[in-house]
């Protein structure tokens, strides 16, 4: 990987179409791990009223990955790690798009 002097404003990244591969398979393997240890979290500390993470009440209005529950709380630490879960495959795709 080529790594050009950051300090310029013109600064780039030239990457190789192998390292590209490794960084979005790295990042997809790491968006699974994460997502099982959510999961696991939740199914371990669920009493079916409050969070596992943050003890607010569930807001049954939507579903987490099959459980009735979510929680109401937007500062929600499971909240704001689902938010980046869902969308981070995207950005992946697009770096692999970008640089095919």
């Amino acid at each position: 990987m080529k790594v050009h002097n950051a300090s310029n404003e013109n600064a780039s990244v030239t990457l190789k179409p192998a390292e590209i591969e490794e960084i979005t398979t790295f990042g997809f393997n790491s968006l699974s791990i994460i997502q099982n240890l959510l999961d696991d979290i939740v199914e371990l500390h669920d009493n079916g009223e409050n969070c596992s993470m943050c003890g607010q009440e569930y807001d049954n209005t939507d579903a987490y990955n099959g459980v009735d529950e979510v929680c109401s709380n937007s500062e929600c630490v499971l909240n704001k790690a689902q938010k980046i879960l869902k969308e981070f495959p995207k950005t992946l795709h697009a770096l692999r798009i970008v640089f095919n």
